[in-house]
């Protein structure tokens, strides 16, 4: 197949070939100074600089889970104006150790380094080019693996299938076409998606494809790096000229040697602020998954265990500043010691009367109690609020098993409390739904 862009490797004295800069077509990408009326946007986000990025778990604690604080006081607000519930996209980039990594194996034989400056031209006027905030063209090869190239990611089938063009190894061609086909697709999953081997890692296991790689096919070959969004745990009222995410860093362990490590959460925790020098992270707001109801005095019920409590406390915060009450929050981690996020700031809103909070601590007693068990102990008043006061019920947190479970609690305080039968309580349901009293914010 035909590559999408030709790319060309310029020398000292320049251009190898065509310069294409600000060339037509390239649209909103290669725009620097867009209208000041324009959110911001990954075609031109926000450069926020990171105040901190604190761990909020115990030490000895399973999980390494932060609170990154985002200074915005450069932002024209105009540009960065975000709703409770709503997201911050997050431009993240590599680590600097495996970008060269990936360099070493796809530049083994073409003559290029890290170093190497290039430029792209368009295969079809109908393709834009990469934005110039992720690929400023021209740019160096480890620009473009810093910042462009997602080889941290799980490969598709297709890859396997444009890579095995590039194998002069027998051996790794039968593989690759193998792996590429109807037929190897249990193969193929038991050796990238169940354990999660990323394109580099693929990459190295192949090596006679790997370093035989044309360089206009290396963007057709690996993706490009797409933005986090993360729930905005702050309101800008409460938290001046700042903006502040809880985030997990993901690291788990497979069947591989190396940790799987997430790209964007460990990016961020790695930066040492306090060593003086200034890190600044792309960002922009998205519209969320969560509506906030047209008339403010409704009251809230809100069940956001872990991480997702993160757009709980941007909504109660925005009800504190706006003197606003009827929040009640069910939270819920393993243990008040190792994980229990904003106790001390859950407890002044609390005394102030802006909500109600209500804790399950899994870890704490000899069975373990969840938010969907805090939900049916406090089933009547849970009921009156949805029934006879027209609350909003909102769930944030990780989408395996508790939304389901959430979910289930209600429809048993709905048969316990309200007395509906089978058919009711799923009409009930179906009803919040419908007038988006029910919303859910929840993830892998």
């Amino acid at each position: 197949p035909r590559p999408r862009f030709t790319a060309t490797v310029l020398d000292s004295n320049g251009v190898v070939g065509r310069p294409i800069l600000n060339t037509a077509g390239v649209g909103e990408a290669s725009s620097s100074s867009p209208s000041a009326l324009q959110p911001y946007s990954q075609t031109c986000p926000y450069h926020a600089r990171l105040v901190s990025n604190e761990r909020v778990t115990a030490a000895d604690h399973f999980q390494d889970v932060r609170l990154i604080r985002l200074d915005t006081s450069a932002a024209e607000p105009a540009r960065l104006r975000y709703q409770p519930g709503d997201a911050l996209m997050v431009q993240p980039q590599n680590d600097a150790v495996l970008a060269e990594r990936f360099l070493n194996i796809v530049c083994q034989r073409s003559g290029t380094s890290l170093s190497t400056v290039i430029d792209l031209q368009r295969s079809d006027e109908d393709i834009l080019l990469p934005p110039s905030t992720q690929l400023p063209l021209p740019c160096s090869l480890q620009h473009a693996a810093l910042h462009y190239f997602d080889f941290q990611s799980i490969p598709s089938r297709f890859f396997f299938k444009l890579l095995s063009y590039f194998a002069t190894s027998s051996l790794e061609k039968e593989r690759l076409e193998e792996f590429a086909s109807a037929e190897g697709q249990e193969d193929r999953y038991s050796y990238c998606n169940r354990v999660r081997r990323t394109i580099l890692e693929v990459l190295e296991d192949f090596p006679s494809a790997a370093a035989n790689i044309p360089l206009s096919y290396l963007f057709d070959l690996v993706p490009v790096i797409q933005p986090r969004a993360f729930s905005i745990a702050s309101w800008h009222q409460h938290t001046e000229n700042e903006i502040q995410l809880l985030m997990a860093v993901v690291r788990y362990q497979t069947k591989l040697k190396e940790p799987r490590l997430g790209l964007c959460s460990n990016w961020l925790a790695r930066f040492d602020v306090t060593a003086g020098s200034a890190v600044h992270v792309p960002v922009w707001c998205k519209k969320g998954t969560i509506a906030m109801p047209s008339k403010p005095e409704t009251p809230l019920v809100m069940i956001g265990p872990g991480t997702g409590c993160a757009p709980f406390r941007c909504i109660v915060q925005h009800h504190s500043s706006e003197k606003l009450t009827g929040c009640l929050l069910f939270f819920g981690s393993r243990s008040e010691q190792a994980d229990y996020f904003f106790k001390d700031e859950w407890r002044s809103l609390v005394s102030q009367g802006t909500m109600s909070l209500v804790t399950a601590f899994s870890r704490d007693q000899p069975s373990k109690i969840y938010v969907q068990h805090r939900l049916v102990e406090h089933g009547e008043e849970v009921w009156q609020l949805l029934s006879q006061r027209n609350a909003y019920l909102y769930i944030a947190g990780n989408s395996k098993q508790m939304p389901t479970d959430v979910l289930d609690a209600i429809r048993q305080i709905a048969t316990t409390h309200g007395g509906l039968t089978p058919a009711q309580v799923t009409e009930f349901v179906n009803s919040l739904e419908r007038g988006r009293r029910l919303q859910l914010d929840t993830w892998s």
